[in-house]
């Protein structure tokens, strides 16, 4: 990435990797200072969190959990989760979380060559509001569909679109970072941990954690790329 030069590292939200995943313990270890493994106790709470894929706003309503074979995203970081349902009406839903299906129209803009035309917009930690615009094949939305939308397919698995958890794990890293890092010609690299899970028998199974890599142009308050990195490359 040339010169860089780190500018926050949350201490307090460090890189955790999800080791093991089974019914009686969920094992992380913490990879910042020194090493060392935890065994939590919050399970119970983890699998009622992300046994729902749809939140409905009314108290009598039925929960509605994941067919089997549904992939859930999960921040480390934030603690928020995306299965690829509509999340609409969720009580504590941001204005960016709600964007959980890019419009079709505008994507069909996009590739007429509306390079300018903002896909979604996303809240970052250190550079406010950023747009995912169309772009061209350098940056932005058409550039990450060309160059990286079989990585995104490979780190997701089957099912779901692969741009509607691109654009949930891209939103997710920037305005809940584990690092930051300033690079040349005004640019900025976020990463996150982004664990995966797959519904089996009604209940989600982990799978891995990667950790994507997202470069955007501090300048331009815009997303110039969002690459599925096992490891970042900030």
């Amino acid at each position: 990435m040339g010169d860089r030069k780190l500018i926050i590292r949350h201490s307090e939200n460090p890189y955790w990797t999800l080791k093991n995943y089974d019914w009686g313990v969920m094992k992380i270890s913490k990879t910042v200072g020194n090493s060392y493994r935890i065994r939590s106790t919050w399970l119970v709470a983890f699998l009622a969190l992300t046994s729902i894929a749809i939140a409905p706003t009314h108290a009598n309503a039925e929960v509605v959990t994941p067919v089997d074979g549904t992939v859930m995203f999960y921040s480390l970081n934030s603690g928020d989760s995306y299965s690829g349902a509509a999340i609409l009406d969720r009580p504590n839903a941001t204005d960016t979380l709600r964007q959980t299906r890019l419009n079709p129209i505008v994507i069909g803009l996009c590739n007429g060559g509306a390079s300018g035309l903002t896909v979604v917009d996303m809240n970052s930690a250190f550079d406010g509001v950023v747009s995912l615009k169309c772009g061209t094949n350098s940056d932005g939305y058409v550039h990450i569909r060309s160059r990286h939308q079989a990585s995104w397919e490979a780190q997701k698995g089957s099912g779901g679109l692969w741009d509607d958890y691109m654009v949930w794990a891209t939103g997710s890293a920037l305005s809940a970072p584990s690092a930051i890092y300033s690079l040349a010609d005004a640019k900025r690299c976020y990463t996150a941990p982004i664990a995966v899970f797959k519904y089996v028998n009604g209940s989600p199974q982990y799978v891995k954690t990667f950790n994507p890599t997202i470069i955007v142009s501090s300048s331009g308050r815009k997303v110039i790329t969002s690459i599925p990195t096992n490891t970042s490359s900030c």
